[in-house]
């Protein structure tokens, strides 16, 4: 080969090096769409969990009606051919709710275990599973799997959906007028820890929102089933600095994926202004009990594990003390606790054992 003939091929290889990439990136603007997203690997169908696509795979888009999914391939440029869309399904292939009478942590009446997924391909695809207490309307706790993704759909406010969780007269207890009212019947009248109007609990998310990136699947978030009534002011401060923390542990330890088992423990307890008896803290006649602490169990392949719980409580004066239930480790230095609501992290093993023995082997 002559040497002119081998630098242009050599100039043409740093060329296309420069301009090659090794995944795709889902835009943004994609990803807000109400498309059902999916992987099809080895002939199973799965749903698509992360933003970025390696090159050479495809993705696929699927509707609601009799439409097969649409592929859209990854190439060496980082460019999907075809084009994306940027606009929303006629028609959404929407994610169902399903109950699992097989799981062996939560299948003891009145609890039952309700799994969130898409009935597609001849198999059931997983978001998250709510093991639920059916009588007391009461989120126990939730398992879902959090995957490393660069961006994702911004969040929008939705309405939530009971699923036939509960009735719709019912579900209004969330309502804060409603809520006052009961705080006024089980506290005392003139009681001050809340004020008529105000805005003091939040549904609070188990599986939260954010762990998702694609519209469809934050949205599977909004369920009844997913939540317990958690302080606003918590659930905007310290507990949403526990969740952003979950995220960034992907990055920071190189995790592709981790698993989140999120929980609620205890019923909270206020002083009633008459009788001055510590009172339980419930929303609906003794059901929607307020949990007085919340808690996630994180845990990676290489058997690394996490516990964190925050205290759902706005009016504590002075630091709680979880040591009857948590041995106290030191967090890890990247997780705020500047915020409302306050946060301790346990051993892992200690915690589950001691609490949650049910979750052993799963959590």
């Amino acid at each position: 080969m002559n040497e002119s003939r081998f630098l242009w091929l050599s100039l043409g290889l740093i060329l296309f090096l420069g301009k090659a990439r090794a995944s795709c990136l889902i835009p943004k603007d994609t990803m807000a769409t109400n498309h059902a997203f999916l992987s099809f690997e080895n002939n199973v169908w799965d749903i698509l969990h992360s933003d970025t696509v390696p090159v050479s795979r495809s993705i696929y888009l699927l509707c609601g009606g009799r439409a097969a999914p649409q592929r859209f391939d990854c190439d060496v440029y980082g460019s999907f051919t075809p084009a994306l869309p940027t606009s929303n399904c006629a028609k959404p292939f929407k994610p169902t709710v399903r109950e699992d009478s097989n799981d062996p942590t939560c299948k003891t009446p009145p609890l039952a275990m309700y799994v969130v997924g898409y009935e597609y391909g001849g198999r059931f695809l997983e978001i998250y599973r709510s093991c639920y207490h059916k009588t007391q309307y009461a989120a126990q706790f939730s398992i879902h799997k959090v995957y490393r993704s660069f961006d994702s759909a911004s969040r929008h406010p939705l309405g939530f959906t009971t699923d036939r969780a509960m009735r719709v007269k019912e579900a209004a207890a969330f309502k804060n007028e409603n809520i006052y009212n009961c705080f006024e019947a089980d506290l005392g009248q003139g009681q001050s820890y809340m004020a008529q109007g105000s805005c003091l609990f939040n549904r609070g998310h188990l599986t939260a929102v954010a762990d998702f990136p694609f519209e469809q699947l934050q949205r599977s978030t909004y369920k009844l089933r997913n939540v317990v009534p958690q302080y606003a002011a918590v659930n905007n401060g310290n507990w949403k600095a526990v969740e952003s923390w979950v995220r960034r542990l992907l990055d920071r330890k190189n995790y592709d994926v981790v698993k989140v088992c999120t929980g609620a423990l205890e019923v909270q307890q206020l002083q009633n202004t008459q009788s001055h008896q510590m009172t339980p803290i419930y929303l609906l006649n003794n059901k929607i009990p307020v949990p007085k602490w919340t808690y996630k169990i994180v845990s990676h392949l290489s058997g690394a594990k996490y516990v964190v719980i925050t205290y759902n409580d706005v009016y504590a004066t002075r630091r709680p003390d979880p040591r009857s239930f948590c041995k106290i480790i030191g967090c890890d230095s990247d997780l705020s606790k500047d915020g409302v609501g306050f946060t301790f992290c346990c051993k892992p093993r200690e915690f589950i054992t001691d609490n949650l023995v049910h979750l052993t082997g799963v959590c």
